[in-house]
């Protein structure tokens, strides 16, 4: 069999649900780095070294001994590195290399690999260690590729705090790369962003558009992205790819090449998005201890004298607690690189601009370039551009990624539903309701978190866990907020009678989601999000380490009109997320940690406005009268209390107006007309405990200064009455 198609089927075969490299750890000392993290990043690391030092003239002969092709020498350490640590799989880590040679050899033996090639791919596994004594290039290679996938992970360099120690622990490997590369770097990590995406996707009203925008940019961010990785490396040389980002170690002399086609893909397949791409030389000091300072050593001194704008750069970096240990690591180095991709993003000198003349007709989805193409809705025609119109074809084909991969996890978890399996996307917005719920919805400091990763197998393994946890949380918040339209197939259908969910899935991020579902649905799918969020990133918490043993996440809701811009929906959606964010950072007496926190604003008018806490304040502050009508933003313990207690009660649309009303009035006169209106019976639901359910919720969120209705506050009072009747309002009491 060809080499090159023997390494692909090594690559298929680890990457199997069955295979044992996912129930293994890599390291007994690291229980969450599994086998197939580390050889798949082992893997990519040998490759992209290979592939260094035959751009730089070296020829097969020299990298191996023998007269191999470039293709086969490059897949004979693919296949090393892929099961040099094979042997680990019987549960011991004695002796596991003379096992996985005695298994590779065999496996190479019933391919048809026989000779020199065999005998090469051999030798690479049984001296992937220093003192093996590894002798051709591509031995060293995969010796060097190991050490440095797992060297962050080491517990004896995480405590190493003098130069001395540093040299004692590292130094055989330094001379390795050194030996390999000379003093030049030989890798570099390279990550992309994809810029501006929101005004891409949220440039048109139209949903059939920003869903083909959103595939056409998930398509070049998770599979373009990986196939020029693949055209010129491996998979493996990408560490993770989602959410418009990727990260991934090339070698330096192909950076720039790399970089040119991802950048050329998007303009080609979009015309107006652009990704930013930078990357940095790096080597195995900087994927075990970050950036320079490596040591603590002549490094205290200043933590101890920093003080102004010295002390505040450092607090900045290390915390304020100037935790040097705990942020010495690969992730550090990552978090370098984010920053020269923020200049990178804010320094550019050209974006995608189309021209458009006095006498053109515009589009009539986006309004801002030419038309030049016709879309047909029904019997109506639309003059439109041809980035609209690519988008608006996209997002019309009745399959999609994100669909596709819930309708494959309700089958995973809850098993076959024949009417899911026939369902469409929704046809556009005003199908999912005449009000209609932008939920967005971010992690907590999960950034943070991140820049204190020791290892870049750790990455990849919390990047796709997170990833997944994110996606699960979502899917599952979803399919229980319409779990009765979905159980009992109540689908809505199409003008052709086809099914169709009555939500729309916009895009699921590393830690972020953003769906539209009917205004009825926000907080009870909101809600289910963050729960399951925080419950399902327990496990991935712990291996990080994190001392509230969870992750958060915030939640922003924008609540309009189906018709209402989705430009301005996403940035209001975007400024309510960021109040949550505060929130959730507020410290309690009792409990020092981060809460999961949510904030809506419902718009029953269309108003042009990005500003969402400039409208919170105008729309609910009294300054003059120093008070305000919402309590907004909630925790996700308080929103939870609100949504079981007002689950039940009924009240008259009219009586609804007339609180609001009330409030508007002050302090004392709201509280005399509710006491008034309960006493009186006007308000319908006496028999339901409308007073005493409300004024136990009242109680739970701290109300009772002055009176039952309001709670005290730095700026004055506040009332979450008004909440509590604009949800009533919106009619999330009654989605069960």
């Amino acid at each position: 069999m060809n080499l090159v198609r023997l390494a692909d089927e090594a690559y298929k075969e680890t990457l199997k649900p069955t295979s044992k490299y996912r129930e293994v750890s890599a390291d007994t000392r690291v229980p969450y780095i599994s086998l197939l993290d580390h050889s798949l990043l082992t893997s990519g690391i040998a490759v992209a070294c290979v592939k260094e030092l035959i751009l730089r003239g070296s020829s097969p002969l020299e990298l191996s001994g023998y007269n191999l092709t470039e293709e086969e020498a490059i897949a004979s350490v693919r296949i090393a590195s892929l099961f040099h640590d094979y042997g680990k799989i019987y549960q011991t880590h004695l002796g596991h290399i003379e096992k996985g040679v005695n298994f590779v050899r065999s496996w190479l033996e019933e391919k048809g690999i026989e000779g020199i090639k065999k005998e090469v791919i051999l030798r690479e596994i049984e001296r992937h260690h220093l003192r093996k004594n590894p002798e051709s290039l591509l031995e060293k290679i995969v010796c060097l590729a190991d050490s440095i996938a797992s060297a962050g992970d080491r517990p004896d360099l995480s405590d190493i705090k003098t130069y001395k120690e540093l040299v004692d622990k590292t130094q055989g490997t330094i001379e390795l790369e050194k030996e390999i590369f000379g003093e030049k770097h030989g890798l570099a990590l390279i990550l992309g962003d994809t810029d501006r995406i929101k005004f891409y996707v949220y440039e048109t009203t139209k949903l059939p558009a920003i869903r083909g925008a959103s595939e056409i940019l998930k398509e070049l961010n998770e599979v373009k992205t990986k196939e020029i990785f693949s055209s010129h490396l491996v998979p493996e040389c990408l560490i993770y790819s989602g959410g418009g980002s990727f990260l991934g170690i090339v070698p330096v002399s192909l950076a720039d090449t790399i970089k040119s086609e991802v950048e050329k893909a998007y303009l080609v397949e979009t015309s107006v998005c652009t990704i930013s791409i930078v990357f940095k030389p790096l080597s195995y000091l900087n994927f075990a201890r970050g950036i320079e300072p490596y040591v603590e050593e002549g490094f205290s001194p200043i933590f101890r004298n920093a003080k102004g704008i010295g002390n505040w750069l450092l607090e900045s970096h290390f915390g304020k607690k100037m935790e040097f240990k705990d942020k010495k690591g690969f992730g550090e180095f990552v978090q370098s690189l984010a920053y020269e991709l923020k200049r990178e993003k804010e320094t550019k000198e050209r974006v995608p601009f189309f021209e458009v003349l006095p006498i053109v007709e515009r589009c009539q989805y986006c309004g801002k370039r030419a038309a030049e193409k016709l879309d047909e809705i029904g019997t109506e025609k639309f003059t439109v551009c041809y980035v609209c119109k690519k988008s608006v074809d996209k997002g019309r084909r009745d399959r999609t990624i994100l669909l596709d991969c819930f309708k494959n996890w309700i089958e995973k978890n809850y098993g076959v539903n024949e009417e899911i399996e026939k369902a469409i996307p929704c046809p556009d917005l005003d199908r999912i309701g005449n009000y209609i719920a932008f939920i967005y919805a971010d992690g907590n400091e999960i950034g943070e978190t991140f820049s204190r990763i020791k290892a870049p197998s750790s990455y990849k393994h919390f990047s796709e866990s997170l990833k997944e946890a994110t996606e699960n949380s979502i899917f599952e918040a979803l399919y229980k907020g319409f779990e009765s339209v979905i159980r009992d197939n109540q689908l809505p259908r199409n003008d052709d009678g086809k099914p169709y969910l009555p939500f729309e899935i916009l895009n699921i991020g590393g830690d972020d989601v953003a769906v539209l579902v009917p205004a009825p649905f926000s907080w009870k799918v909101a809600l289910k999000f963050l729960e399951e969020f925080e419950e399902r990133t327990k496990k991935l918490a712990k291996e990080l380490g994190n001392k509230e043993g969870k992750f958060t996440s915030s939640c922003g809701i924008l609540i309009a009109k189906s018709s209402y811009p989705m430009h301005y929906a996403e940035r209001l959606a975007e400024g309510l997320l960021k109040k949550a964010k505060k929130k959730a950072k507020e410290k309690d007496k009792t409990k020092e940690e981060t809460k999961s926190a949510v904030c809506h604003l419902y718009l029953t008018t269309s108003i042009a406005s990005e500003d969402a806490e400039g409208l919170l304040k105008d729309f609910y502050e009294r300054e003059h009268e120093k008070f305000t009508l919402t309590l907004r933003p909630y925790t996700l313990e308080e929103a939870k209390v609100i949504l079981d207690r007002i689950g039940d009660l009924k009240i008259a649309t009219s009586q609804i107006y007339k609180l609001a009303q009330s409030l508007e009035k002050g302090i004392h006169f709201s509280y005399g007309f509710y006491l008034y209106q309960s006493v009186r019976g006007s308000i319908e639901g006496k028999e339901n405990g409308f007073q005493k359910k409300t004024e136990d919720l009242f109680k739970k969120l701290g109300c009772g200064e002055p009176n039952i209705l309001w709670k005290k506050t730095e700026k004055g009072f506040a009332t979450p009455l008004y909440d509590i009747l604009e949800l009533l309002k919106i009619g999330v009491n009654k989605i069960g």
